[in-house]
C-alpha cells in the first residue's frame, strides 16, 4: 500500500477521533459525501444510503483501527474507555 498523502492522511486521524469520541454514527454524512459523487447521491439515492448503512455497521473500535493504521501510525492506540495504552487487534488478537 502506498502512503497517503499528509492531506489524506490527517483526514483519517481526524475521522479517528471523531469515531472514537462520538462513535459511527457520527461520520457516515461526511464520508458519503467524499466516497460518492454528487450524481450518485442524487440519482441513486438507495447506493449512497447503502453505503451510509455499511458505515453505520461498523464496529468502532475496529474502524477507528483501521484509520490511525491506515494513516500510517506506527502503533495505534485504544482509548482510555477499551483498555488505557493497549494496541489496537490484529488478525488473531495480536497487538500490532
Amino acid at each position: 500500500m502506498r502512503a497517503q498523502s499528509e492531506q489524506a492522511r490527517q483526514a483519517a486521524l481526524a475521522r479517528a477521533r471523531t469515531v472514537r469520541d462520538g462513535g459511527m454514527s457520527a461520520v457516515p454524512d461526511a464520508i458519503v459525501s467524499v466516497a460518492t459523487s454528487e450524481a450518485t447521491r442524487n440519482e441513486r439515492p438507495l447506493a449512497a444510503a447503502m453505503v451510509r448503512e455499511l458505515l453505520l455497521g461498523q464496529d468502532p473500535e475496529s474502524a477507528r483501527c483501521a484509520l490511525t493504521g491506515g494513516a500510517g501510525t506506527s502503533t495505534p492506540r485504544r482509548p482510555k474507555t477499551a483498555g488505557a495504552g493497549k494496541p489496537c487487534a490484529g488478525p488473531a488478537g495480536r497487538g500490532r
